[in-house]
């Protein structure tokens, strides 16, 4: 798949498919999960990126902005209870 494909395959409903019907199987709310995986992509957070090979390397970190820009629009859309 070319790289471009790949970060268009990043959407919101998989995001949230991903992170928030997730978080129904564990004791988390929702927005305590969303706020875990914002940790986790953070860019403070991603020591696990100096393990991707070079040349895809650029494009992990672009794929984890999309992942951010939609983990913080679904903190908004799950408001803190």
């Amino acid at each position: 798949m070319k790289p471009d494909k790949l970060l268009d395959s990043i959407t919101e409903m998989s995001v949230k498919r991903f992170v928030v019907e997730s978080a129904n199987l564990t004791d988390q709310t929702q927005r305590m999960r969303i706020l875990r995986e914002l940790a986790r992509y953070h860019s403070d957070q991603q020591t696990w990126l100096a393990k991707v090979k070079g040349e895809e390397k650029e494009l992990v970190e672009q794929g984890c902005e999309v992942v951010i820009r939609i983990l913080e629009t679904l903190k908004e859309e799950y408001p803190s209870t």
